[in-house]
């Protein structure tokens, strides 16, 4: 009974680690598919962004973004993350740097914003990708499947409905993974329980002297 105890107490600190939930996806998941050989690249001349909204229900703090993308040189790629003024891009609410690997690979990159954001359910956004210079350019692959609900926007206008690149928004878990006191203590009474119950087996087992 004390071990079982003591395991639930286990099994409750478990509990309180939850995985990472899916603000944005263009496929609905923490791992957004891509055609590795379609979609479109970018320079410090031309940017590429792309408007999104969050469901209702499904804000939360910003806490990673995974994208798509492939670079025959290696640099940084900043992404960012702009509120949307009338259906062009607004004002800037963060900064996510990713380090792309000059390899010609394409793969889904990860990195977190520069600070703390709170993207709202039901509310537009844009996702921006832009590079430092002119020679590092970052191919952006398109999502797949196709997410033909986007606004694309580049340096030479404003395009709706075109094929969105792929990336996921994702926030913390819900419990940040530090259990809460109760949680702690029931743990603990059972650890401690465990351990006076071997001291006394241990003391019945140990011979009385002559």
């Amino acid at each position: 009974m004390t071990r079982l105890f003591f395991v639930a107490g286990l099994l409750s600190i478990s509990a309180a680690v939850a995985p990472a939930s899916v603000i944005f996806s263009t496929d609905g998941t923490a791992t957004p598919g891509f055609f590795p050989s379609n979609g479109t690249s970018n320079t410090s001349a031309v940017f590429h962004a792309f408007q999104f909204m969050v469901g209702a229900g499904n804000g939360g703090v910003l806490d990673q973004m995974a994208v798509a993308g492939q670079s025959t040189t290696a640099f940084t790629e900043t992404f960012e993350i702009l509120s949307d003024n009338a259906g062009v891009l607004g004002s800037l609410l963060d900064t996510i740097p990713i380090a792309v690997t000059g390899d010609g690979v394409s793969r889904l990159y990860s990195a977190s914003p520069a600070s703390s954001l709170t993207l709202v359910g039901g509310t537009t956004y844009w996702l921006e990708a832009t590079s430092p210079s002119g020679s590092d350019a970052f191919f952006w692959p398109e999502a797949n499947p196709i997410v033909n609900t986007s606004e694309f926007s580049s340096a030479s206008g404003t395009f709706p409905g075109q094929p969105s690149a792929a990336f996921a928004l994702l926030s913390a878990p819900a419990n940040s993974g530090v259990p809460e006191p109760a949680t702690w203590l029931l743990s603990l009474s059972g650890f401690l329980s465990l351990v006076l119950f071997q001291a006394r087996r241990s003391r019945r087992r140990t011979p009385r002297p002559l």
